[in-house]
């Protein structure tokens, strides 16, 4: 009984341990880490995704990590606002965070307006994404960064 206490003692210190330390690391990686997931995003868009801030989170979807960009703009191709929302949310692998590939696993956009139009010649300004350079390969899509299976809208009129 006494070696049981002691082995729950020591797994549980090294768990806390260990989650204190990704936390701090965390803490001082937090806008490096925000720059790299709003410039991952930007290399796939033709237009800008604009933020005024981000916030990292372990624990809101553990065992995830989220990033919550807000004050977030998106243009179409003719610079008008596309998607304007008060927060966008991604999940992400906690692995993620300190690799050189972030791979998004899903998107909330919540209190925002999305303005979809499409113009004369059929074409629509929802088409931000870069083309990928091999269209036809499976491979292409699983470059992508943002899942957009996964995408969720919030108090999005």
């Amino acid at each position: 009984m006494r070696l049981l206490k002691r082995l729950l003692i020591i797994v549980l210190s090294i768990t806390i341990g260990g989650f204190l330390l990704l936390s701090l690391l965390l803490g001082v990686f937090a806008d490096d880490i925000g720059r790299r997931v709003v410039g991952s995003i930007n290399e796939q868009l033709t237009t800008e995704l604009r933020v005024q801030g981000f916030d990292l989170s372990l624990l809101r979807h553990f065992p995830n990590a989220s990033i919550v960009l807000e004050g977030v703009v998106v243009e179409d191709p003719s610079r008008a606002p596309l998607l304007e929302a008060a927060a966008m949310s991604f999940r992400l692998g906690l692995f993620d965070l300190f690799s050189s590939r972030i791979d998004l696993k899903s998107v909330l956009v919540s209190d925002g307006a999305l303005n979809i139009a499409i113009d004369r010649a059929g074409n629509p300004n929802y088409a931000i994404f870069q083309p990928s350079e091999e269209t036809e390969s499976a491979d292409a899509e699983s470059e992508r960064v943002i899942n957009l299976g996964d995408a969720r809208p919030k108090n999005i009129p």
